[in-house]
């Protein structure tokens, strides 16, 4: 995710702030540090400012839940982005957030880039409607590398659930199958040249 970049001791604090036993001051410590880029992440994901806010509030208190037993195995950024990830599109799957009814799909993966940095509306709505044609865990890996531009090793420490690890050839390949099934999507809606 586009979390600010934490400062360099904000995991040694952390943990020095669990070690007292002062959840609280570790959880505020958290907050304030990657907030403000969850915030923005969730802004994107999301479809209006309530639901961002909500969103963000579930986010905090999954942070307020895991944190004590948060052990450390990756970064807390990434354990953080993780949270977030999952907290947006569970709060996207949840049919009392659906409130609107689901267009025809757009464009393909092709469309990606230039969603980030054209003002066209049109295309951006495109390839959103595109990725509602996808499962979740091809949404997600397609908002951590496309849209967060996130490395394999970075993804496949996102992807990893307990049990199960994905390392980074797998979430590349993963990827590559995704990104052919947008492509078919897009060809079929005739939306590709």
């Amino acid at each position: 995710m586009n979390l600010d970049r934490e400062r360099p001791d904000l995991e040694g604090a952390v943990k020095a702030l669990l070690s007292r036993g002062d959840l609280g001051a570790a959880v505020t410590l958290v907050v304030q540090e990657l907030g403000r880029g969850v915030r923005a992440d969730l802004r994107r994901m999301l479809r209006g400012e309530d639901d961002l806010e909500d969103a963000f509030s579930e986010w905090s208190q999954r942070v307020l839940r895991g944190l004590p037993g948060f052990e450390f195995r990756c970064s807390l950024r990434t354990w953080c982005t993780r949270l977030a990830v999952n907290v947006a599109l569970n709060f996207r799957e949840d049919a009392w957030h659906r409130r609107v009814r689901r267009f025809v799909t757009g464009e393909a993966s092709a469309l990606a880039q230039s969603s980030r940095t054209s003002s066209d509306r049109r295309r951006r709505g495109q390839l959103r409607q595109l990725k509602e044609e996808l499962d979740r865990d091809e949404r997600r890996l397609f908002f951590l590398r496309v849209e967060e531009e996130l490395s394999w090793n970075e993804i496949a420490e996102i992807l990893t659930s307990a049990g199960d690890p994905v390392d980074a050839g797998a979430a590349q390949k993963r990827y590559e199958r995704m990104k052919n099934k947008l492509g078919r999507l897009a060809r079929r809606r005739r939306l590709l040249d």
